[in-house]
C-alpha cells in the first residue's frame, strides 16, 4: 500500500513529465539554453520557446513581459505586477494618512497613483526600483532582515518578507486599536452593522460547573451568509442562578443552582437581530459532601446523558449506578482515589480511567461514528488570482473538528483517490483526495477536491499556488540522481508551499452519508467489492486561493525523537486557526528534514523553519493561531486512518509570535506497549516526562473505547469487562502519550472544573502517537 508521503511524491515526480522541456510530448518542445537562445529561468515555459531578441539580450516570457538575461523585468505586459502585493485579492486597504499631502478621496497622492508597475517605472519621479502596491507606487527595498527596512511613506512600520520590505502586518487583535479589527493582516475599521441580518452563537451547548468561567463567541452574517467581522453583541441568560453572563463581553460564570439556562446574543446596534438560544446545564453542587459524583455528558450536544452505566472499582469493592436525567451518578461512602472508573453507554465511546483522584468527576462521551458513513466536500479550485508559475498545485479540505492530539492526516489532505498520471503508461496512483495539480490549461491532471470531514458546522479551506517549472525541474532532477530519494525531494519542495495562497468558506453544514459501492476501485486499494464515501452527494464548494500568506513565524524545532533506535527523519508543520464550533482551519504548511538523512550520521537536528501563514480573514478573525509540529517517519498508511507513528508539539496564541520556541523536547514513543486479549492485560512502556497515556481501541464499524492511564499506574493493569460488549476484541489499537502544560495532570481532566477532556488540546504541551500490536 502506498504511503501518503510516497503518494505525494508521485505528484512531485510527475512534474518533469508535465513540463515537456527537451521532450516530444508537447507541440513545441524545448530545453533552456539548447533549443532556446538564452538560458534564463523563464525561457522554456510549458515546453515552448518564447519570443527572443538575441541582440538586445531580452525575451518576451509566457506572460508577455520583457525580461533580460538575468530574468529581471524590462517591460511589464500591462497586468498586475508579479512582485509582492500585500493586498492582492483583498479588500481596499485603509490607512490613516497625513492631512498635509495632496490626496483625493481614495487617500492616495494623485502623482503616486498606478494600476500596473509600468505606471511607476515610466514615471521620471520614480523609476525601475518602484512597483505598484495597491494603487500606489512604492519603492522596492531588498532586505535580509526587518532591520534593513525603513518606515513606509506615511511612517507605517515595515518588515522583511521574501527579500522585500513590505508594510508590517497585524498578528492578532492586540496589534490594533479597540476601534479596529485585525483582518487579512491589516488593522481595519470595524465594519458597520448596516448589512447584518442574523446572529449566531458559535459556542456549542454544554455543561457548566459552579464557579466555572466560559467565554462565548458569536458571529454576524449578511443576507448571503457572509460573515461581517468586528460586530459587538449583548448577551443574556434566562436563568442567572444557573449561569450568569457578562452582557458586553459574553463571559459566562456557572452559579450554584442546578438547572438549564438559555443564552442568546443580540446585535448591539440592532436589538431586533437576536441569535437562536443555546442551552447550558449546571448540575449544581454535589448533594452530599462525602462520596463521589460522576457527571456524564454528550460531547456533541453538551447535554447530560441519562442511562449511562458508571462503574467504580475502589478499596471496598465495585459499585455500579445509572446516571439520572441530570446525567449524574452519586456513590456514597466512597473516597478517592478510585482504582478504576468506567462509563459505558452503547451509543457512545466507552471511557475507562485508572487512579482517578477526584471527588466531583466529569466524563464527556463521544457519540459512536459509524465507519459506514462519511461526509465532506467536493469542488473545483480556481487559480486565476495567481499569475506566477506554470504548474498549479493545491490542497483543499474541511476544518478539523475535535482535538489535534493524535491528528489524523486524512483530515488535512483527504483519503486516497485513484488518479491517472500521464507519462506513466496510463497507470493510476492513489493520491490524496484533497489535492489538485496539473500544467495550466494544457494538462490538468486532477482538478477536483475530494475532502473528508466530520458532521456539523464546518469551514472549507484551500491552500494553492503556481510553481515555476524552471524552478522545479532542477530540484526534481537533482533529487532523482542515483534513484528516487523521497526525503531529498521533500526537503527541496516543501518550502515552496510558502508561496501558496489561501481561501476559506465558513459556515458549511455537513451531514454523514452512507458509503457506496466501489466497482471502479476509486480508493486504489485493489478491492472493487468494498465501499467508499459518496463523494457525488457531498456539498460542492468551489475555492479560489487569493489571500497571500502574509504572516511568517520562525519555528525552532526540538531535537527529533527516536523510534526503534533510530532518529526520525523530519517534521511536518501545520499552521492554522481554531474557531469554536467550526474546528481548526489550516492556514499554512511546511516541513523539513534532518540535514543528514543517513542513519549513521543523523543527529536529530532540523534547521529552524520559516512557516508562512495566511492571516485570519473572511470570518476567521475571532480565531486563535495554532502551530503544530509533527516529528514523523513519513511512513503514513492510508488504510490505517491514523497518522501512524509521530510525536508532536502544540502552540496556541491569540497573536502569532515572530518565533515559536518549545522549551522542552518531543515526547518519546511507548515502544513495547501491548494488549493481551486473552488475559485482558495492558502492558505499558513508560515514557519520560509523560503525564498520562490514552489507549484507543477502535473496532470495524466505528465503536471505540478510550482507556486513560496516569504516569504512576503500574506497568500492567487489567481492562474491565462490560456485559458482552468487548470493544477491545478485534480492534485496531493506538496509544497516545501526553504531557500537559505546567500545573495540570490527568486528574485535572477528570475533575468537574471546566478543564475536562473537551479542552484536552488547550492543556496539552506535547504528545506522541503509536499504533501497537497485541
Amino acid at each position: 500500500m502506498k504511503t501518503w508521503i510516497r503518494a505525494a511524491s508521485i505528484l512531485l515526480l510527475s512534474v518533469p513529465m508535465l513540463v515537456g522541456c527537451g521532450r516530444s510530448d508537447l507541440d513545441a518542445p524545448c530545453t533552456p539554453g539548447i533549443d532556446c537562445p538564452l538560458d534564463i529561468d523563464r525561457l522554456c515555459p510549458g515546453g515552448v520557446c518564447p519570443n527572443v531578441d538575441p541582440d538586445a539580450g531580452t525575451v518576451v516570457d509566457i506572460d508577455g513581459n520583457v525580461v533580460d538575461q538575468d530574468g529581471d523585468l524590462v517591460e511589464d505586459a500591462g497586468e498586475e505586477d508579479t512582485g509582492f502585493d500585500p493586498d492582492a485579492g483583498q479588500d481596499e486597504d485603509r490607512f490613516t494618512v497625513s492631512p498635509d499631502v495632496d490626496k483625493d478621496k481614495d487617500g492616495i497622492d494623485d502623482k503616486k497613483k498606478c494600476t500596473v508597475r509600468a505606471d511607476c517605472t515610466a514615471n521620471p519621479e520614480f523609476g525601475s526600483d518602484y512597483f505598484c502596491d495597491n494603487g500606489e507606487c512604492r519603492r522596492i527595498l531588498e532586505c535580509n532582515s526587518d532591520s534593513d527596512c525603513e518606515p513606509g511613506p506615511e511612517g507605517e512600520p515595515t518588515e522583511c518578507l521574501d527579500g522585500r520590505c513590505v508594510r508590517k502586518v497585524c498578528r492578532g487583535p492586540d496589534d490594533c486599536f479597540p476601534t479596529e479589527i485585525c483582518s487579512a493582516g491589516r488593522c481595519r475599521p470595524k465594519p458597520p452593522s448596516d448589512n447584518v441580518v442574523a446572529v449566531r452563537i458559535l459556542t456549542p451547548p454544554g455543561t457548566i460547573a459552579p464557579n466555572e468561567k466560559k467565554q462565548l463567541q458569536a458571529i454576524a452574517t449578511d443576507q448571503e451568509g457572509k460573515i461581517i467581522p468586528g460586530q459587538e453583541f449583548e448577551w443574556f441568560s434566562t436563568e442567572t442562578g444557573v449561569a450568569a453572563i457578562n452582557q458586553s463581553s459574553g463571559q459566562m460564570t456557572g452559579g450554584k443552582t442546578a438547572g438549564t439556562t438559555q443564552v442568546t446574543a443580540r446585535l448591539k446596534n440592532k436589538p431586533e437581530i437576536l441569535s437562536p438560544p443555546v442551552a447550558f446545564t449546571n448540575p449544581g453542587e454535589p448533594k452530599k459532601p462525602n462520596g463521589v459524583r460522576v457527571v456524564v455528558t454528550n460531547t456533541e450536544t453538551g447535554k447530560p446523558l441519562s442511562g449511562s452505566i458508571v462503574e467504580i472499582e475502589h478499596a471496598g469493592g465495585v459499585g455500579q449506578q445509572l446516571t439520572g436525567n441530570d446525567g449524574t451518578a452519586f456513590f456514597e461512602n466512597i473516597n478517592p482515589p478510585l482504582n478504576v472508573l468506567s462509563v459505558f453507554n452503547p451509543d457512545f465511546t466507552f471511557v475507562t480511567a485508572y487512579s482517578v483522584n477526584a471527588r466531583d468527576i466529569a466524563v464527556p462521551l463521544k457519540p459512536n461514528v459509524s465507519d459506514e458513513f462519511a461526509t465532506g466536500i467536493t469542488g473545483k479550485m480556481d487559480f486565476s488570482e495567481i499569475r506566477e508559475g506554470d504548474i498549479f498545485m493545491g490542497f483543499g479540505g474541511v476544518s478539523i473538528s475535535g482535538e489535534l492530539v493524535g491528528l489524523d492526516l486524512t483530515k488535512i489532505i483527504g483519503g486516497p483517490i485513484n488518479t491517472e498520471i500521464p507519462f506513466f503508461q496510463g497507470a493510476q496512483f492513489p493520491v490524496p483526495g484533497g489535492t489538485v495539480f496539473g500544467l495550466g490549461d494544457t494538462l490538468a491532471i486532477k482538478t477536483e477536491v475530494f475532502a473528508l470531514g466530520d458532521p456539523g458546522l464546518r469551514a472549507a479551506w484551500a491552500l494553492g499556488g503556481k510553481l515555476s517549472s524552471a524552478t522545479l525541474l532542477p530540484l526534481i532532477n537533482s533529487a532523482l540522481e542515483g534513484g528516487v530519494d523521497i526525503p531529498t525531494i521533500l526537503r527541496q519542495t516543501l518550502p515552496l508551499l510558502n508561496t501558496f495562497r489561501h481561501d476559506v468558506k465558513p459556515n458549511i453544514e455537513l451531514k454523514g452519508l452512507p458509503l457506496v459501492a466501489d466497482p471502479k476501485d476509486l480508493d486504489g486499494d485493489g478491492d472493487r467489492n468494498d465501499k467508499v464515501p459518496d463523494y457525488k452527494s457531498f456539498p460542492k464548494v468551489n475555492l479560489k486561493p487569493a489571500q497571500r500568506l502574509l504572516l511568517k513565524t520562525r519555528v525552532e524545532v526540538p531535537i527529533l525523537p527516536r523510534f526503534q533506535g533510530k532518529l526520525l527523519e523530519g517534521v511536518i508543520i501545520l499552521g492554522g486557526t481554531k474557531v469554536e464550533g467550526w474546528g481548526t482551519v489550516p492556514l499554512g504548511l511546511t516541513g523539513g528534514l534532518d540535514q543528514n538523512q543517513s542513519d549513521e550520521f543523523r543527529d536529530g537536528q532540523v534547521q529552524p523553519l520559516d512557516l508562512r501563514f495566511a492571516p485570519n480573514h473572511s470570518g476567521l478573525e475571532i480565531g486563535e493561531y495554532y502551530v503544530v509540529v509533527l516529528a514523523t517517519s513519513f511512513e503514513v498508511d492510508f488504510q490505517s486512518n491514523t497518522l501512524g507513528m509521530s510525536s508532536g508539539r502544540i502552540s496556541i496564541t491569540s497573536r502569532l509570535p515572530e518565533t515559536v520556541v518549545f522549551q522542552d523536547g518531543f515526547l518519546g514513543l511507548p515502544e513495547g506497549s501491548q494488549y493481551d486479549g486473552r488475559t485482558r492485560n495492558i502492558r505499558l512502556a513508560k515514557v519520560q516526562s509523560a503525564h498520562f497515556y490514552r489507549m484507543n481501541f477502535r473496532q470495524r464499524g466505528g465503536k471505540q473505547w478510550d482507556v486513560y492511564l496516569p504516569a504512576n499506574v503500574p506497568p500492567t493493569v487489567v481492562l474491565p469487562k462490560f456485559q458482552g460488549d468487548d470493544r477491545a476484541a478485534g480492534a485496531r489499537i493506538k496509544i497516545d502519550t501526553i504531557r500537559l502544560k505546567p500545573g495540570n495532570d490527568m486528574n485535572t481532566l477528570f475533575a468537574f472544573n471546566g478543564r475536562d477532556l473537551n479542552v484536552l488540546e488547550r492543556l496539552t504541551d506535547a504528545f506522541s502517537v503509536l499504533p501497537i500490536t497485541r
